[in-house]
């Protein structure tokens, strides 16, 4: 990976590199062939303007925890978030536990508008040991990673501890309670299919189930009742929202309460059905850490 960095590959090089690795984890994991959903890919994840999803996400950020100056982006893959977080002028890290990922990361620092020591900004790290001390950051974000994991509690513990008080955490990632879709293999599912069932469907449809057997079936409630607990286990005071609800609640001049959950039912409804057997519905949490 260090004589990677050190070749300065040509803007080309680095797609071709990033393609050809892609290409190989996507047919073994997912079964995807489709070369050009595959070149999309490749290119939102090279992208530096930020409308492949980063600007989305420094936005969701700057609204949610005005004050983050220092970021920590928990699964960074080939680093196209850090990377735009640091030229809209945070103090951003990322950890990555493939190592062709992060070699991406490492060769993309070498172009004439990217900063030689961005370069060690991604780090080796799983989310179960997270490298940084205790209070670290102002805000942790993960994408589509927590699905990912080998131990939701371990991580969400240490993504807890090392964030500071009066910072938090940023989580987006597939909530399988609800998604009528499976983004990874692009298939219509069912809400927790999973196990035996998952993998005759899979096989049917002429998928592997590998991908399949390393998913962790995540969704909001799940998440927000680890994260409670792995606070109240070490002490820490957090409030868990539902950012989506929030700011329908906003959009309505609604307060949270019985009457708010029933009158904004329809919305969510509306909002379900728009990505019904299309795309995943999401888990969109914001973790606030009141205090340590």
């Amino acid at each position: 990976m260090k004589s990677a960095y050190n070749e300065k590959m040509s803007g080309a090089e680095v797609r071709s590199f990033l393609l050809r690795h892609l290409t190989r984890e996507a047919a073994d994991f997912w079964g995807e062939t489709d070369s050009t959903y595959l070149a999309r890919v490749a290119d939102d994840w090279l992208d530096t303007t930020g409308k492949s999803g980063s600007a989305w996400r420094i936005e969701k950020i700057r609204s949610l925890f005005p004050d983050a100056e220092r970021i920590l982006d928990m699964g960074a893959g080939c680093g196209t978030f850090v990377h735009y977080a640091l030229r809209q002028g945070y103090e951003a890290y990322g950890i990555e536990p493939e190592p062709w990922k992060r070699a991406v990361a490492l060769m993309q620092c070498c172009a004439p508008d990217m900063k030689a020591e961005w370069a060690s900004r991604v780090l080796s790290a799983v989310g179960e040991r997270l490298p940084f001390a205790d209070d670290s950051f102002d805000c942790i974000a993960t994408f589509q990673t927590l699905e990912h994991v080998q131990d939701l509690h371990v991580c969400c513990s240490e993504m807890l501890r090392v964030v500071r008080p009066g910072g938090g955490i940023h989580v987006r990632c597939p909530d399988y309670s609800l998604s009528t879709y499976e983004g990874h293999y692009r298939l219509p599912w069912l809400p927790w299919l999973r196990g035996p069932m998952a993998e005759r469907y899979l096989r049917l449809c002429g998928k592997p189930v590998k991908g399949l057997r390393s998913l962790q079936f995540v969704s909001a409630r799940m998440l927000a009742e680890i994260f409670t607990a792995a606070a109240k286990e070490a002490g820490i005071k957090v409030r868990v929202i539902n950012v989506d609800y929030q700011r329908v609640l906003r959009m309505f001049h609604l307060r949270d309460g019985v009457l708010a959950r029933l009158l904004t039912r329809p919305a969510f409804f509306i909002h379900y059905l728009r990505f019904l057997f299309r795309a995943d519905y999401a888990v969109h949490l914001a973790v606030h850490v009141d205090g340590k």
